[in-house]
């Protein structure tokens, strides 16, 4: 599921395309991708499947393709399954969430972008890649050393600067990293699958609320994997 609010190929690889459909503004887009898929006419990649929001199959591969866009450059992404965080590989969410920037088109060309909990970076890459602004990805101190190999590995295409940080949800923006609190509100953030353990819930609505500015637009993408 998603929602937004304003507020404040090669062997051993596995190749997703992300449909692209310009001319989408965040308010036609989002309604029209929930609840139900098969009501909307929108199609979550083949391999979203499942109760966990994983494919372990496609997570257990060491090097992804992913295609941001039909005709766009691709995305090569390093991921370790065996890391001691979870957010070292490419979970359905994130798929997803690429689906959603392409739909929005043009009106992600030129936003400022802030992505928590980004993982591998295939959110904060496609970002770029769709023309997006400066785009801050940031997540675990630990997993940043795989952030930065993977923005390494992929231009930002017509997109602004990405740049990499490590940033802890709920700290104080005193220990804010300078790439995040040395900015201006961001016009966009993107969160992807960072809802599964309620105990930190309110640590990140702590960080949001001290990051979002009164016309930025938060954007999740959500798992329900325990409903009740």
């Amino acid at each position: 599921s998603t929602s937004g609010s304003t507020s404040g190929s090669t062997s051993g690889s596995t190749s997703t395309s992300i449909n692209n459909n310009n001319n989408m503004d965040l308010a036609s887009v989002v309604p029209a991708l929930s609840p139900d898929w098969r009501s909307t006419g929108f199609t979550p990649p083949d391999a979203v499947r499942g109760r966990l929001g994983i494919d372990f199959r496609r997570a257990s591969e060491g090097e992804l393709e992913v295609q941001t866009a039909p005709d766009g450059p691709s995305l090569r992404l390093a991921q370790d399954a065996d890391h001691a965080c979870l957010g070292a590989v490419v979970w359905d969410c994130g798929l997803v969430m690429a689906q959603v920037l392409a739909r929005l088109g043009s009106e992600l060309r030129g936003a400022s972008v802030l992505e928590l909990g980004s993982g591998t970076g295939i959110v904060g890459l496609t970002a770029a890649h769709l023309g997006a602004g400066r785009c801050v990805l940031t997540d675990l101190p630990d997993l940043v050393d795989l952030l930065r190999r993977n923005v390494a590995s992929n231009s930002a295409g017509d997109g602004g600067a990405v740049v990499v940080a490590p940033l802890v949800w709920g700290s104080p923006r005193s220990e804010f990293p300078v790439e995040v609190s040395g900015s201006a509100a961001p016009d966009l953030v993107l969160c992807s699958d960072l809802l599964y353990e309620p105990k930190g819930h309110q640590p990140l609505v702590d960080t949001l609320a001290e990051v979002c500015g009164l016309a930025t637009t938060i954007l999740f993408t959500v798992k329900l994997r325990f409903p009740e």
